[in-house]
């Protein structure tokens, strides 16, 4: 547990705290970004990439 409540974890976020960056590349790794180009009439209007 890294935080005890809402408010101190967007305080941290904001102060780009080196916890919410690890936190987030253990979370996005090996998760695809999809990206939606709107307005999506067939599946090639949505594509993935991986975070580097």
């Amino acid at each position: 547990k890294i935080t005890q409540n809402i408010k101190t974890a967007k305080r941290m976020i904001d102060r780009m705290h080196p916890a919410v960056w690890d936190g987030l590349e253990e979370v996005i790794k090996e998760h695809p970004i999809l990206l939606n180009r709107a307005p999506t009439l067939h599946r090639l209007g949505i594509q993935a990439f991986e975070p580097i």
